[in-house]
């Protein structure tokens, strides 16, 4: 169960922040591709002072950037609208590194991190998205 703060916090990102970062995924993607967040697992309660930033440079800027560089062409686009069904966000409490982070099967792209380790890593996450999807698409 999550502490008050922790739902302030998640709150405040998904009222104010994460609006526009589903309007920027799905720009990238070229299509209305599902979301589903597990918001609960990505409150660290040691790092709710920094939970806009860490879950934008986890999460959602290197998979915008992902999509945006899959979808450059009429091909990526087609391939990637044929084949992702479904985007999943968590935090299974144990995933720090990037290339352990995206896996891509049964039409589902999860990404699963800690919202709260290696943040400023954003360029790996972005390739590991990329060698994930495109060697499955």
């Amino acid at each position: 169960m999550l502490t008050l703060n922790q739902q302030r916090a998640l709150h405040s990102f998904r009222e104010f922040v994460f609006p526009e970062c589903l309007e920027k995924l799905r720009a990238a993607a070229s299509f209305d591709v599902s979301l589903e967040v597990d918001w609960d697992s990505l409150a660290e309660i040691d790092y709710l002072h920094m939970i806009v930033p860490n879950l934008l440079k986890v999460y959602f800027i290197p998979l915008t950037e992902a999509l945006r560089q899959i979808t450059v062409d009429t091909l990526g686009s087609n391939a990637l609208r044929n084949s992702l069904r479904q985007i999943v966000i968590r935090n299974s409490g144990h995933i720090r590194d990037a290339q352990k982070y995206s896996v891509f099967e049964n039409s589902t792209l999860t990404l699963d991190h800690l919202p709260n380790a290696n943040v400023d890593s954003v360029a790996q996450r972005v390739q590991a998205i990329l060698r994930e999807l495109e060697s499955k698409l």
